[in-house]
């Protein structure tokens, strides 16, 4: 009976909640999508990760599995293919160089996933490695060794025909330093390389069958306790795909939750606009007998009603929309192997969300309904901000609080960044809800002696309407979004440009030996190229902090890298405490200065003013942290996560590490890097160079790849903010139209009403374009430096663009 007078009364009065109809959907999209598309990022990396390990689980060490282990592993992971591969580091010879390459022996089966691919583009079997004396190479070894494909490259005691230049190869590397050599397995002892004492590296790559990779690398290490023995599954090799991904997976998030935001905040502004014109209708119930209770449950009945068909309706849309993306998008719009999908988890969240929305919408009523006489409900007022005290305004706004929470908790999967957004926007609302009032009051006490337009105008705003104020907050938060996008895509695109700059290195050069650094400076030099950023690179153990172990198994196994230098380079920027004072005095009997980076301190535990404990070549030495540094990573640079105050490391055992920059077009570029590669190996056999063109060519390869549907989904947000100021203006005009009759009867002509209006509401845009311009900057400081990471940029033109846009529309 309820349902049905619910019902009944919303079809009599639908026309009047088309647009928060409407404005739900809009809201609805922006979540559901972004859940859509971080389970098909997830998908997507449980996929991409087994090409990259080449394998669903791989058992790793130093030296061959026995037997015994060998059994072990075959019973406990029901294997369907295992491929067992040998590697090892050697200098590579060609006819008047050498150079540091990584020999990788295969055999037939590898790789399990994924697959080699050529620059000839020519389809090729690792069967033809084991049965010929071949070899397949990276480019980077033909121009270091001025070799080309035919020619033979030696490998310890014997040759190889190079057959072909591989452009990319499945599988992870153990150094990463040295461009690969893929050979076949058999011949790898014929380079007597292999023998006892080698430094060789044994994998085994495993494809299971009925057992996860997680379960069966549980099994295997309670079966192999030996900790020379160690495994990979794929999830480790996409550890720094998570985070690239998951980066632009926040950036998402964060525009369409502030959407989000925005189309919650404007329907319920209507639809308490509309439960307030339906207070005489509860008001008449109640006479008739009906309890207030019955009369709550008739509002929350058409409030669900209007809430879930809105659901219906954008996961609709948005599952349509994936399937026209997936069939219809450019081949370069989407990663390949990347599918786009609306799980069953996704709608059971956002669900969740419009069930508890359904409580928040209506809870204001409610209070309202129980605390009320029956006299008041006829007040035309009766929504009134100052009809609740601020306990109930709590209890009452509390539902919607709490799903948005829920909800950025969810999309976020982190606790702290879903405070920080949710406070950010509370925080957007509850400010621009104060000084809406404080400004409109201001402007009327500045013009009531003066009688006028202004004067009526600034009246009718200082009043406390909560129609008037409801409409400011979806004005400014409709702002904040326009800025808000084009601030974030700037920081985001402030961490990609480096990649592509000319800033960007050609080479890195690594275990430069201080006699040959002179020399090597005057022949880059003589090349038209630039030695940059020369860092010692000093090894060291990292053993205690403030006197106390550092208690972290990794410290105590594996040397940390550290370096000095007396100023900073442009990747480094401080972020507390201050640079180095100046050169280290060792009569002062102080700790040394020490600068670390912060994301390393904070994940360590490390503050300012801890000392820390170093072993260097037997030495040890102290230092206390008087900096941190926050290093952008992206710039290739000799980065480090600890640097010593100059005078404390300087006699230490060291290399030295620094990068080549090339100027010139890519094609100049290009010959003249290989030109100085070949150079750099032959007369200084002892350094190592690394082709950063490649390492850059797949960051921006993955960069490309899901840039352009951020970029597309980002403006979808803004048209989405767009379309629901158009819905919240329309409406909040329409309800004025009792008020425009009155004041026809009272005389006003068209042109003053005209006039009266349009003031209003340009001096409500005016003040939420300016109020939310600046909200969007504070927002995308919070979300860049506290969420992101990241440096924040600022766009300013969209700022320009907002209030055209804002009180252009209004």
């Amino acid at each position: 009976m309820m349902l049905r007078l619910a019902l009944r009364e919303l079809k009599m009065t639908g026309r009047k909640l088309l647009v928060v109809f409407f404005i739900l959907i809009i809201g609805l999209i922006g979540p559901l999508l972004s859940s859509g598309l971080k389970t098909s990022v997830a998908q997507y990396l449980t996929s991409r990760s087994r090409e990259i390990l080449s394998a669903d689980l791989a058992v790793n060490g130093m030296r061959p599995l026995s037997g015994e282990e060998s059994a072990a592993l075959e019973k406990i992971t029901s294997h369907k293919r295992i491929s067992r591969t040998v590697e090892f580091m050697t200098m590579g010879k060609g006819r008047e160089a050498s150079t540091l390459v990584e020999v990788k022996a295969v055999d037939s089966v590898f790789p399990i996933y994924g697959e080699f691919t050529f620059e000839d583009a020519v389809a090729r079997s690792t069967k033809d490695l084991t049965q010929d004396r071949i070899a397949w190479v990276f480019p980077e070894v033909l121009a270091q060794l001025g070799l080309k494909v035919g020619d033979e490259i030696g490998l310890g005691d014997t040759g190889f025909k190079i057959a072909a230049v591989v452009k990319d190869s499945p599988g992870v590397s153990r150094a990463g330093a040295a461009p690969a050599v893929f050979v076949g397995s058999d011949f790898a002892k014929a380079t007597g390389l292999t023998e006892f004492g080698s430094q060789v590296f044994y994998r085994n790559f495993l494809q299971l069958v009925g057992i996860t990779s997680e379960e069966a690398s549980r099994r295997v290490k309670e079966a192999i306790a030996d900790p020379d023995i160690f495994l990979r599954t794929p999830d480790d090799s996409t550890n720094g795909l998570e985070r690239f991904f998951g980066f632009f997976n926040l950036y998402l998030v964060s525009i369409s939750m502030v959407v989000f935001a925005l189309s919650w905040v404007s329907a319920f502004y209507i639809l308490q606009m509309f439960l307030q014109d339906r207070s005489r209708n509860a008001a008449v119930l109640m006479t008739f007998g009906a309890s207030r209770l019955r009369t709550y449950l008739i509002s929350l009945a058409q409030i669900a009603t209007i809430l879930f068909a809105s659901f219906a309706v954008a996961a609709i849309f948005v599952e349509g929309l994936l399937l026209v993306a997936a069939h219809l998008a450019p081949e370069d719009l989407l990663p390949k192997g990347f599918v786009l999908k609306l799980g069953v988890p996704d709608l059971i969240s956002v669900g969740i969300v419009a069930l508890i929305s359904c409580v928040g919408f209506s809870l204001p009523i409610a209070i309202r309904l129980f605390r009320m006489k029956l006299q008041d409900l006829l007040n035309d007022d009766t929504m009134g901000a100052g009809r609740m005290s601020s306990q109930l305004a709590v209890l009452a706004y509390a539902p919607l609080v709490v799903a948005f929470f829920g909800l950025s908790i969810w999309l976020m999967d982190s606790f702290r960044n879903a405070i920080y957004l949710t406070g950010g926007i509370i925080a957007a609302i509850f400010l621009g809800w104060s000084l809406a009032r404080v400004s409109f009051k201001a402007l009327f006490q500045a013009s009531k002696h003066q009688p006028g337009f202004a004067r009526l105008i600034f009246t009718n705003l200082s009043r406390s309407r909560f129609g008037v104020n409801l409409c400011f907050i979806t004005l400014l938060l409709g702002t904040l979004v326009l800025n808000l996008v084009p601030h974030l895509l700037r920081s985001a695109m402030n961490e990609v440009e480096p990649l592509q700059g000319k800033e960007v290195p050609a080479l890195f050069l690594f275990n430069i030996p201080e006699s040959s650094l002179l020399g090597l400076q005057e022949m880059v030099q003589e090349q038209g190229a630039e030695l940059r950023f020369i860092s010692p690179f000093i090894l060291g153990r990292f053993m205690t902090v403030n006197g106390k172990d550092t208690g972290l198994d990794r410290f105590q196994r594996f040397p940390v890298r550290v370096s000095y230098r007396p100023e900073q380079i442009p990747s480094e920027t401080i972020v507390a405490g201050k640079w180095f004072s100046g050169r280290h005095d060792p009569a002062s009997n102080q700790p040394a200065e020490i600068s670390v980076e912060a994301n390393f301190a904070d994940r360590n535990s490390l503050k300012l003013g801890d000392v820390l404990g170093f072993d260097v070549q037997g030495v040890p030495i102290e230092g206390r942290i008087t900096s941190l540094r926050k290093v952008k990573w992206t710039s290739f640079n000799p980065n480090f996560f600890m640097m010593f105050q100059p005078g404390v490391l300087d006699d230490a055992p060291k290399t030295y590490i620094a990068n080549v920059n090339i100027p010139g077009l890519d094609d100049e570029k290009n010959r003249a890097k290989v030109e100085l590669q070949y150079g750099i190996v032959k007369n200084f056999p002892d350094l190592n160079v690394i082709d950063i063109g490649r390492t850059v060519e797949r960051t921006l390869e993955i960069a490309r790849s899901v840039f352009k549907p951020i970029r597309a989904m980002a403006w979808i947000a803004v048209l989405m903010s767009f379309l629901i100021l158009v819905g919240v203006i329309v409406h909040n005009v329409r309800m004025r139209n009792p008020e425009i009759d009155i004041q026809k009867m009272l005389g006003a002509d068209r042109t003053l009403i005209r006039n009266l209006i349009v003031g209003e509401y340009l001096t409500l845009a005016g003040l939420a374009t300016l109020f939310g311009g600046v909200f969007a900057v504070a927002l995308t400081w919070i979300v860049t430096e506290r969420i992101f990471e990241i440096e924040m940029k600022v766009d300013w033109m969209p700022l320009a663009f907002s209030m055209f846009v804002t009180i252009g529309l209004t």
